[in-house]
């Protein structure tokens, strides 16, 4: 048996069926780390860390890992993921399933290739604007409405295409990305359920002013932002690479990253770093899923206007 806690990254977004809770995804990395309050966990790609109870769910998500098969999980409640604080969701079982394998996942998602620059995390332009009215206008206008199991990265994937749909004399208006990485020493001090968060940004005359429509009443600077989150006020250090935040778990609660709008999922982050995988356009695969996970699998993707 490994010992020690189990971090468990999943992509995809989860899916819940209506009589019980699942979820079908593809696990993609397993290292050992320390136990959390005596229990094994499990880190989710739609932020969330969820018990892992029985020894035969440890298998699972390994011998899943290690074959590159989606697995379809079972809960014993629906979560609500629009509560910050909260209980941990427990695992019932894992099973596996050969529908997609990780290499059909990432083909799926196409980016070029280069040696890795801070720089690359912000691709493309953030639009900037002269005043906080404006901003906090932009904000009024989005749908805060989404399914109460959707997923951050794919909220604010909506929130960002429907406002790239609106132009202005300086271009289409895009957002920035603003990652929040809850570290273990956090985790652990405060039992917390996540280990993400994301909202995107704009600017302010150069100032980011987060457009978190779930967890907000309007447009705010990025401390202001944490503060909701964290429940010590603690300061987010803001980096560049995902190893400072992935090395530096006891160093501090929390980091924060900027990248550029085409960054959906942290694993994105992650691969530029250590694959050079340049995110610098919209794909259209991820806005449709981020649409479907939004508003339910019947949503459409608006056309830009």
């Amino acid at each position: 048996m490994i010992g020690g806690l189990m971090k468990i990254v999943i992509l995809f977004a989860l899916v819940f069926s209506a009589l019980n809770s699942f979820a079908e995804t593809i696990l993609t990395d397993v290292v050992e780390v320390e136990k959390i309050n005596s229990e094994y966990v499990l880190f989710a790609s739609d932020g969330q860390i969820y018990r892992l109870n029985a020894d035969k769910d440890i298998e699972d998500a390994i011998r899943a890992k290690e074959l590159g098969f989606m697995v379809e999980i079972q809960l014993d409640e629906t979560l609500d993921t629009s509560e910050i604080l909260g209980h941990r969701n427990n695992i019932l079982g894992i099973s596996l399933s050969s529908k997609e394998s990780m290499n059909s996942f990432y083909d799926s998602n196409p980016s070029h290739q280069k040696n890795y620059s801070p720089a690359d995390l912000i691709s493309s332009y953030i639009s900037d604007f002269d005043s906080e009215y404006q901003v906090n206008s932009l904000f009024q206008s989005l749908n805060g409405n989404m399914r109460r199991k959707s997923q951050c990265y794919n909220r604010a994937h909506v929130w960002s295409w429907e406002l790239y749909r609106i132009s202005r004399s300086a271009g289409r208006i895009q957002t920035g990305k603003m990652w929040l990485f809850f570290t273990r020493k956090y985790i652990r001090e405060y039992d917390y359920k996540w280990w993400f968060h994301i909202a995107p940004y704009l600017t302010v005359q150069g100032q980011a002013r987060v457009i978190d429509r779930t967890f907000t009443n309007g447009p705010l600077d990025e401390r202001s932002w944490t503060n909701i989150f964290m429940q010590n006020n603690a300061a987010c250090p803001s980096v560049s690479r995902y190893t400072d935040y992935e090395n530096n778990q006891n160093a501090a609660y929390c980091y924060t990253i900027k990248t550029s709008v085409y960054y959906w999922q942290p694993w994105q982050i992650e691969g530029l770093e250590k694959n050079g995988q340049v995110r610098d356009q919209w794909q259209s695969y991820e806005v449709k899923k981020a649409y479907k996970n939004a508003f339910g699998w019947r949503a459409r993707v608006p056309e830009l206007d």
